[in-house]
């Protein structure tokens, strides 16, 4: 079985789509490989029925560029996809001490 197809069949049986299709699910997608993976094999799963997924991506700005490239990748495959996305821009946390990554969340 090819690994998409064995991803989105595990994920239809630890989570069936009758549970979640008449509901709006949140996606939080980076842009890397495990996110954008997860909300692949949430609309193939999906399938054509009533699910609704909404795809969120905070760029936190910390890469330059190469943040802004991941924000506009999340974009494209959204517009793909055709599933709505919203995307934030924040500036990074003032601190870069012990409380940065929770300052980050």
């Amino acid at each position: 079985m090819p690994p998409a197809i064995e991803i989105e069949a595990q994920l239809a049986s630890a989570w069936p789509p009758h549970h979640w299709r008449d509901v709006v699910t949140l996606v939080a997608v980076s842009g890397g490989p495990d996110s954008v993976a997860l909300l692949r094999a949430l609309n193939s799963v999906g399938g054509s029925g009533q699910h609704r997924l909404t795809v969120a991506h905070v760029d936190h700005q910390l890469r330059g560029q190469e943040s802004a490239a991941d924000a506009q990748f999340v974009k494209t495959l959204c517009d793909r996809l055709n599933l709505p996305c919203d995307l934030l821009s924040v500036p990074p946390p003032v601190s870069q001490g012990e409380g940065y990554e929770a300052a980050l969340r």
